[in-house]
């Protein structure tokens, strides 16, 4: 029922909102079903800085059948509409207005049309065939325009939508600019060493809660008080109902809830921990150690598959499997934190005015 009311109220919707097509007023609309953040929130900000006519789409923008019309007459009116994930959940007057799909991220892991799981959620071939034309379809359809960089993985994100070269605009990443907009000191100041972990979302798998368990068991307080180190732990929006019954300890603390602004977040910190994550390319242009933590390494390449080997990104000597590495590397990268900072310029390209770039691609 709740499907069928959701299709009435888009076919309503879509006939109100056809006509205003016709008249359209030139602002600019911006939306992530996980709320302003990201690529989405950056460019937002810098349309708001540039005095347009912008708008962000609230979850109260569609949270009743007044409000959803309204957004889709908004929608249909609007220049440009502005993404880092799908259009799901939007009226489909979508469809009346340009749709520029900015990403939320380099990918390590393979994803979209590349991902084996994406693309075949059956057990029968054929379904998978005709599941998968459908969703190349989708994809097309929903977006006209793809953010990337001119660089490997931009390009490898560029393939996995399997777009034409003129959908595609070489700009660069929002985040990647504002990460590298500020010149950060690359020394650790002060005796603490504060660390963020920030672990990628797998899937819903729920391997994720036995990793935290573990790092809470086994990293004890006379380890991180004798180092003075001290661990924030935040998790994928998705992931955050897994650790609900964990509670902070010590220095180990968990951050119950999503973050908007991950740029100025993550600056805070004095070292990185990830696994996956493309957060180690926005983490960079800080010149700040980076670890990478993959307990479940082996478990994830063969579910998921990844573009990059690790190894090959940062040294086979480097990707760290157990907490007793973990450890080690946590104190070696205190004490010499240069010598695990790392250049990904070759991996994912240039922003520098990436945003300039956009607002003048779409004016």
């Amino acid at each position: 029922m709740r499907k069928i009311s959701f299709l009435l109220r888009n076919i309503i919707a879509l006939i109100v909102a056809i006509p205003f097509y016709f008249f359209k007023n030139g602002t600019y609309a911006f939306y992530s079903p996980h709320g302003k953040k990201g690529n989405v929130k950056y460019l937002y900000d810098h349309y708001l800085l540039k005095k347009e006519s912008a708008f962000f789409v609230e979850k109260d923008d569609i949270s009743s059948d007044l409000k959803f019309i309204s957004l889709a007459i908004k929608l249909a009116r609007a220049r440009v509409l502005f993404l880092t994930h799908g259009v799901g959940g939007l009226p489909i007057s979508w469809l009346l207005v340009c749709r520029v799909q900015l990403w939320h991220g380099y990918p390590l892991k393979k994803i979209l049309l590349d991902c084996n799981d994406d693309c075949n959620p059956f057990k029968l071939g054929f379904l998978n065939k005709i599941y998968s034309y459908f969703y190349k379809k989708r994809i097309d359809v929903s977006y006209n325009y793809l953010i990337t960089s001119d660089s490997l993985l931009g390009n490898i994100l560029a393939k996995s939508f399997d777009f034409e070269e003129k959908k595609v605009k070489y700009f660069g990443s929002p985040s990647i600019e504002i990460a590298g907009s500020e010149v950060i000191s690359k020394e650790i100041k002060g005796k603490g060493f504060k660390v963020l972990y920030l672990p990628t979302w797998r899937d819903g798998e729920l391997v994720i809660k036995d990793i935290i368990e573990e790092l809470f068991e086994k990293i004890d307080k006379n380890f991180l008080n004798k180092n003075n180190i001290e661990i924030h732990i935040k998790l994928h929006p998705n992931d955050l109902a897994c650790i609900e019954h964990i509670n902070s300890v010590g220095k180990i603390k968990v951050i119950p809830y999503d973050i908007g602004d991950m740029i100025s977040f993550i600056r805070q910190y004095d070292c990185l921990i990830t696994d996956y994550s493309s957060c180690c390319f926005e983490f960079s242009p800080m010149k700040k150690p980076i670890i990478f933590y993959t307990p479940d390494i082996d478990t994830y390449l063969s579910k998921r598959g990844m573009y990059l080997e690790l190894k090959a990104l940062i040294g086979e000597e480097r990707v760290i499997l157990t907490i007793d590495e973990l450890k080690v590397m946590l104190v070696k990268a205190k004490n010499e934190p240069q010598k695990y900072t790392y250049d990904f310029e070759r991996y994912v390209g240039k922003s520098d005015g990436c945003m300039d770039k956009i607002y003048h691609e779409f004016k």
